[in-house]
């Protein structure tokens, strides 16, 4: 029987790693000072609206939004192990086989390269896996792995990612 590209064929034997790298969770964006500066400022101006709108505790919960966001942007990555077997892929443990992965695409986000693995789960909605910065893997390896599970399509630009790239260009925070 002859495989056709994008068409799965479940392989029950013993599963086979085809490819594994190490890398962090998720790509460690520096903010500078300025983005804190305006995002206080604009938190200070949305609690003030919120406080005589409907008193403190809409206040607090923008504060408790401004502090949890602080704490998320200031935390080091893990670094995690990811793996493409014969069966699916597995990333921090989490094993996703090959009838519930879609397409794939790899793009470059901060200078690095980033695997984007949609899936049909309820959650998680897409796999974003960072490629490591040199030796070993990399964007060529994983292309010619998965071409022979998963289909190559890099979704179109939408309206409203087109309106966030216009505010970022217009408003920038940093």
């Amino acid at each position: 029987m002859e495989k056709k590209k994008g068409e799965v064929v479940q392989d029950y034997g013993q599963e086979r790693e085809l490819l594994r790298w190490e890398a962090e969770e998720r790509l460690a964006i520096k903010k500078s000072r300025d983005f804190y500066s305006t995002m206080m400022v604009l938190a200070i101006l949305v609690g003030i609206v919120l406080f005589f709108i409907e008193g403190i505790m809409p206040v607090l919960v923008v504060a408790a939004i401004l502090f949890v966001g602080y704490a998320l942007i200031n935390a080091e990555p893990r670094i995690v192990m990811h793996q493409i077997t014969n069966k699916g892929i597995v990333t921090e443990g989490a094993r996703y086989v090959w009838d519930e992965l879609g397409n794939y695409w790899i793009d470059e986000q901060e200078g690095r390269k980033v695997l984007h693995v949609m899936t049909y789960r309820r959650w998680p909605t897409r796999l974003v896996m960072v490629l490591p910065k040199s030796g070993g893997v990399n964007e060529n390896d994983v292309k010619r792995v998965l071409s022979e599970y998963l289909e190559w399509e890099v979704p179109t630009v939408t309206r409203i990612d087109k309106m966030v790239s216009w505010f970022n260009e217009k408003v920038p925070l940093e």
